[in-house]
């Protein structure tokens, strides 16, 4: 299985906002289907640790601790790595249009 660490990024973002309604939602606002979903979130509890759970109260995934996904390394050639940040850039930018994030907000959470 192929996994999209642009989506975990997002995906990662949606949850510690509390905003990722329902799977089927949270499925139509990524762009991909529930099994697309529920095989990325299996992978995120799995292969990285993270506490998910689904709150049916709040219709949102949640973390049952406090914490977020983090990704510091990238080894490869400078084109790789500008299509690497092009992509991640692009991944933020489609949180903060599915999220309702003021601007001023998402340059605070990028520490801008």
């Amino acid at each position: 299985m192929k996994i999209d660490f642009t989506r975990v990024m997002s995906i990662d973002f949606l949850i510690r906002h509390k905003s990722t309604g329902n799977p089927e939602s949270l499925a139509s606002h990524l762009g991909i289907s529930k099994r697309t979903l529920f095989e990325t979130l299996n992978f995120m509890k799995d292969s990285l640790h993270a506490p998910i759970i689904y709150d049916r109260y709040r219709c949102t995934y949640l973390y049952n601790e406090e914490g977020m996904m983090l990704f510091a390394f990238f080894k490869g050639k400078k084109k790789d790595i500008d299509k690497a940040i092009a992509k991640a850039i692009k991944g933020l930018l489609m949180v903060f249009l599915l999220s309702n994030l003021e601007l001023t907000e998402l340059l605070i959470l990028l520490g801008l």
